[in-house]
């Protein structure tokens, strides 16, 4: 079958995130004989345009558009992608008679939402390597078996359905992802944003799997949604024969960003990865995120000696109450040991933590400030508010609280915002005069001249303006029913 594949992200702050995800699906296709095209929209100014010209181009069987972000998950300044992809979608309505799939992450958190919104013929939550070779088999046969498909989001009788993750892909024999499709513009080096105090520029890289899945069990996470239970690691051989084998296709990588949820999670596999790095004689410079729990002496000098540079500390928060309420497994004198290892190496590390965690209050939050000072790192980047996602521990606190409603799709963006500071809106006006003198602390709250508390107050406004901006165009978008059927007049081939 011809299919299109299409990356719809649209983020490209603090650099362009590259279609990792959409390469591995890419792959997974081609060796099963598929003809396989890519549009990615990252680059592309007239995106609506851009859609069409592609269209008309291959005149697919099969559209399948990679969905990374529902929005751009800033309490301060939210943003949506729901309305973009919901154009996009029926641009190819409009412009062509293929079957519309919708994966990625952004469909994953949020499946049956998306569906009821953007009305695609189907959609696949996880990993999608298996089931979109599966699909496309049943595509293309007279009887179909929704059921049969892992993961499968479709529509029977008017209403909506999802079948359970079954199968998981085996890291160690999953196609390497097909880097081919990638544009030029990703591999250019670009300048820092100004959240990062430490750097200029940000060179070319490349982005790497070593495992899927986390153990850990953060209150606010999706990843069980995205990457399916538990934790599936690749050998660390094969990893760093893929590393090498990029490295001499592109010289233009200057870096390697290890894109698995938690690097450090299983802590033996990271250890064995980078000796593994270590043994294989390549040089190249490589960061990760990791979290604060397993974190030793062994660990960070392993990491500096193969090559890291720079690491991101899911910390998330620095008072008791918030590591607490966000399960974080660990503590604040955890967070200043790995601190103090950190600060000992070479490797420039960035504490990234929440504001308004369940129990932050004001009193709490104060505290937390003078807690920051007696951090090291490079850098402390800061959010205020966490993304809720449905079906997820924050998601029952959120309700609990009247930050969110029971059954509320997680399409339009709601964020936990401990309630006490939205009553103490004073706290803002000291966090902004405590943060803004210190140039390694950076919170993002817009233009100078907007205070923090000013531009949260403008949040809710713009929150509740999404939200019925969203019921309106699903109910205008009812108009076109999913096509779960198979076209009349149209066959497949290979």
């Amino acid at each position: 079958m011809k299919v299109l594949l299409i990356y719809a992200n649209f983020i490209r702050t603090p650099r362009p995130a590259l279609p990792i995800g959409m390469a591995y699906i890419a792959a997974a296709l081609a060796a099963a004989g598929h003809k396989t095209e890519t549009l990615d929209l990252c680059f592309k100014r007239k995106y609506y345009v851009a859609v069409i010209e592609k269209l008309k181009e291959t005149k697919p069987d099969i559209i399948g558009i990679s969905f990374r972000n529902l929005d751009n998950v800033t309490f301060l300044e939210p943003e949506s992608y729901i309305g973009r992809l919901q154009r996009i979608v029926q641009c190819c309505r409009k412009y062509a008679k293929a079957e519309v799939i919708i994966g990625g992450t952004g469909f994953s958190v949020e499946p049956e939402g998306v569906m009821e919104y953007v009305k695609p013929d189907y959609g696949l939550t996880g990993e999608g390597e298996i089931s979109f070779v599966r699909l496309l088999k049943m595509l293309q046969q007279e009887e179909r078996d929704f059921t049969a498909i892992p993961g499968l989001v479709y529509e029977e009788n008017g209403e909506i359905k999802r079948n359970p993750l079954s199968d998981t892909v085996d890291m160690n024999k999953n196609p390497v992802p097909d880097r081919a499709l990638y544009e030029k513009e990703y591999y250019e080096e670009i300048p820092a944003p100004g959240t990062d105090r430490k750097n200029d520029v940000y060179p070319a890289y490349e982005t790497v799997q070593s495992k899927r899945g986390c153990g850990l069990k953060c209150a606010y996470c999706v990843i069980r949604k995205v990457q399916g239970q538990g934790v599936r690691v690749r050998e660390p051989k094969l990893v760093v024969e893929e590393i090498r084998k990029l490295l001499e296709k592109n010289p233009l990588v200057q870096e390697i960003e290890f894109v698995d949820a938690t690097f450090n999670y299983p802590y033996a596999h990271a250890v064995a990865l980078c000796k593994e790095i270590l043994a294989s004689g390549l040089s190249f410079k490589w960061n990760c995120e990791i979290s604060p729990v397993n974190v030793t002496p062994e660990l960070v000098e392993l990491m500096e000696k193969s090559g890291c540079t720079r690491v991101e500390l899911g910390t998330d928060s620095v008072s008791d109450e918030g590591l607490y309420s966000l399960s974080k497994g660990f503590d604040f004198a955890q967070v200043q040991y790995v601190d103090e290892l950190f600060s000992r190496s070479s490797i420039l590390f960035t504490h990234c933590v929440f504001f308004g965690a369940p129990g932050e209050t004001p009193k709490v939050l104060r505290g937390a400030l003078k807690r920051l000072e007696l951090l090291r790192a490079d850098q402390i980047f800061i959010t205020l508010g966490i993304r809720v996602y449905r079906h997820t521990p924050l998601y029952i606190r959120a309700v609990r609280d009247g930050l969110a409603e029971e059954g509320q799709s997680a399409v339009f963006p709601t964020f936990y915002v401990e309630p006490e500071l939205m009553r103490d809106m004073d706290i803002f006006d000291e966090i902004q005069d405590f943060i803004k003198d210190r140039e390694s602390w950076y919170l993002y709250w817009g233009l100078s001249n907007t205070s923090l508390k000013e531009l949260v107050l403008r949040s809710a406004e713009t929150l509740e303006r999404l939200k019925q901006e969203t019921e309106a165009n699903k109910v205008l978008s009812g108009a076109e029913p999913p096509a779960i059927r198979k076209r009349r007049g149209d066959s497949y081939g290979n």
